[in-house]
């Protein structure tokens, strides 16, 4: 991706204008694509040492495994910084805040990897395609069933723990099967859920604080 300077126009040097010291931050007014051209501010974030190592050697090994001799090394000089494009001005989002908004993205993440880690809708055993679509017909709507409840008794919660709730609801399966087939009340077995998954939270953290620390607590956190 090409940055070039909005007043001049000429093809902006990351190596020398990017941040030296690990946490140090740079932002400009740039355009984004030698052909589109479009108006962004560029963000970039010194990351400490330790991370460029590992972020270089991730680049260098995905080249070995596309049969490429080497990595390109203007990919691996970007490594060094965490680069965010935004289009939101500075006087109304500060870098701290585009760097804990940045983070949000992951909270969308976190709820693939719940279906998948505990849903398992990337897997299945059958052998047939009809027996293959009726697995996954099913964990489908079993991680609708249990996306209901994890709105209903942890989303007006920032300190909710998904994986937490969504255990509980695993673990009251057979409970819920028999409520939807009538055998119990549906309303008493989903209000002793619900009003369980209020103890899923998640722990305050001080070195490394969660999502909802950094946003409802304070944007002055470290860049870290």
């Amino acid at each position: 991706m090409c940055f070039l300077d909005r007043e001049s126009g000429q093809e902006l040097d990351l190596e020398h204008i990017g941040p030296k010291v690990s946490n140090g931050t740079w932002q400009g007014e740039v355009l984004v694509g030698k052909t589109a051209q479009l108006p962004a501010r560029l963000i970039m974030v010194r990351v400490p040492e330790e991370v460029i190592d590992q972020r270089q050697e991730r680049i260098r090994k995905e080249a070995k495994r596309r049969g490429k001799a080497q990595a390109n090394p203007e990919v691996l000089m970007r490594a060094k910084w965490t680069m965010l494009i935004t289009n939101v001005p500075a006087h109304l989002l500060t870098i701290s805040e585009v760097i804990v908004l940045q983070r949000a993205r992951w909270q969308i993440e976190r709820l693939f990897r719940l279906w998948k880690d505990g849903g398992k809708i990337d897997e299945w055993r059958g052998r047939t395609s009809w027996r293959i679509l009726c697995e996954i017909y099913a964990k489908v709507m079993a991680m609708l069933i249990q996306h209901w409840l994890l709105v209903l008794g942890t989303w007006h919660d920032p300190y909710r723990s998904l994986v937490k709730a969504a255990k509980l609801v695993r673990q009251s399966a057979l409970e819920l099967l028999s409520a939807l087939a009538g055998e119990l009340s549906w309303q008493r077995v989903t209000t002793r859920l619900l009003r369980a998954m209020q103890a899923c939270r998640l722990h305050r953290r001080f070195k490394h604080p969660c999502h909802p620390q950094l946003l409802l607590e304070g944007l002055d956190w470290p860049l870290t």
